[in-house]
């Protein structure tokens, strides 16, 4: 029974990429080029946003990491937090 399953879940999973490459292109085609402009700005803006987040988490974590390695290793400060 989960054979079928998968493999019509594969099925359909082939057929609506395929659906979905098709709609692209045609998409593609109507928009001029200072829209698809616009699109593939957009899209760098949104995904330069979420690397400058990731990398300011990154380094939040790295610092309390840091932080707590030295505390651990000789003791809490006395200004610490």
């Amino acid at each position: 029974m989960a054979n079928k399953d998968d493999e019509l879940a594969d099925q359909l999973s082939r057929y609506f990429s395929s659906i979905g490459r098709k709609g692209s292109k045609v998409r593609n085609q109507r928009l001029t080029a200072e829209q698809r402009k616009e699109i593939a700005t957009k899209a760098s803006k949104a995904a330069a946003k979420v690397r400058t987040q990731k990398a300011q988490k990154s380094q939040a974590s790295d610092s309390t990491t840091a932080r707590k390695a030295a505390q651990a290793r000789w003791g809490k400060a006395k200004n610490s937090p």
